[in-house]
């Protein structure tokens, strides 16, 4: 996932981030507002699994394979391997112990060849294109056919990929980023006040967020700048959930 907003910058060295689309609120409790679009393809192994250090139903000794297909290309069968504790100890494992799931994404990791990554995302095993900004950014998961196909060995039976869209289309359909910039960007040109959109869009209320002050989460509305005090505006994004990769 990528979150986007505007930046605005001001002569006097204040910044304002102009966002939209309220999320989950943060750890202080405060509502976050972005564009919000999706940028990779990804697929879901829909288990349940509620956390990196639970340990899994896989067995030492045991080789697991499962497709990977990236962004439409070929099939690749990638397998696993976790060798008892005694040649091995995998990366949270204690002597003696069970495989856990982090050393799972942590081998599937190693095998992707930096074409994917893989994580944990809302209790479920996600593995996520390194492609983005294309609409060809996908992920497709199939049984493997070497040894024991991991996706049986985990009871999982895989959630419906969800395949990028192109990324000028996606931001424009997530919240309008495009739009608003450039009727910031026209206000900001024309001199006089710096007016915000409101009302644009499907979501009526928009929000200003103040940084100057190095206070990261306390919000301020605002209705005008001055433009002829702005000295820029820059649609920033931030790439969301970054799984393993090696």
């Amino acid at each position: 996932m990528i979150r986007a907003y505007i930046l605005i910058e001001t002569a006097a060295g204040k910044t304002y981030r102009y966002v939209r689309d309220a999320l989950a609120t943060n750890a202080l409790g405060v509502a976050e507002l972005f564009y919000r679009y999706r940028g990779n393809g990804y697929q879901d192994f829909n288990i349940t699994v509620s956390g990196e250090l639970k340990f899994s139903p896989l067995v030492f000794d045991t080789t697991y394979s499962v497709n990977i297909q990236v962004d439409g290309g070929a099939v690749v069968e990638r397998s696993i391997r976790f060798p008892a504790p005694s040649n091995e100890i995998g990366i949270l494992n204690i002597a003696g112990g069970s495989i856990r799931y982090a050393d799972i994404l942590e081998k599937l990791a190693r095998v992707a060849n930096g074409t994917y990554l893989v994580d944990i995302i809302d209790k479920d095993i996600r593995i996520t294109s390194n492609s983005t900004r294309v609409s060809t950014s996908a992920i497709a998961i199939t049984a493997g056919s070497t040894g024991t196909d991991l996706l049986a060995a985990l009871s999982s039976t895989p959630s419906t990929a969800i395949v990028s869209d192109n990324f000028d289309n996606q931001i424009t359909l997530a919240g309008k980023i495009s739009e608003d910039f450039d009727t910031l960007s026209t206000n900001w040109l024309a001199g006089g006040l710096l007016d915000f959109p409101e009302n644009a869009g499907d979501t009526p209320i928009l929000r200003r967020k103040n940084l100057w002050n190095g206070l990261d989460d306390e919000t301020q509305t605002i209705v005008q700048i001055e433009a002829t005090h702005v000295t820029s505006l820059i649609i920033v994004e931030e790439i969301e959930d970054i799984g393993y990769t090696l």
